[in-house]
């Protein structure tokens, strides 16, 4: 009972003293490493930070390529062709693994990396999104929105 006591009572001030020392020399090598890279970004104008042109494209990707879609992401590409269509300025453009490579080159690391199985198709198109809209601009839809209406 002693012991357990003692645990509880005295052991949780030590644990949180230790916590408290932790998280203080974290602070503090965040700060040590982290400000060299934040006065840099903050003085400089990073490459990373380059904004994108301005777009109307609506870019949508599925692997499989939309003729191998389920049904439901069918219907909401239908909908939004549709819908942009009502637009004069609006483009959708369709990307599948067979045809993304002819509006962006993705490092090679990233193409052997999703051919061996170590990248998911999610992780992929995730990357594969961040390319397009660093290049092109425009907008990423998810292929299950079902679209009402697009001004």
């Amino acid at each position: 009972q002693f012991i357990r006591d003692f645990l509880i009572r005295d052991g949780m001030r030590l644990y949180n003293k230790i916590e408290y020392a932790k998280q203080d020399e974290i602070k503090k090598f965040l700060k040590k490493d982290l400000d060299t890279i934040i006065k840099k970004y903050r003085t400089e104008k990073a490459s990373c930070f380059v904004k994108p042109k301005q777009s109307n494209i609506i870019w949508v990707f599925w692997g499989q390529g939309f003729e191998n879609a389920p049904s439901i992401i069918k219907q909401c590409n239908r909908q939004l062709h549709y819908q942009a269509s009502k637009s004069q300025n609006l483009q959708v453009i369709e990307l599948d693994l067979r045809n993304y490579e002819k509006y962006v080159q993705l490092p090679k690391k990233v193409i052997e990396q999703f051919k061996s199985g170590s990248l998911s198709i999610v992780n992929f198109s995730d990357i594969l999104r961040s390319f397009l809209l660093r290049d092109y601009g425009g907008v990423d839809r998810c292929n299950c929105v079902y679209e009402f209406n697009i001004k």
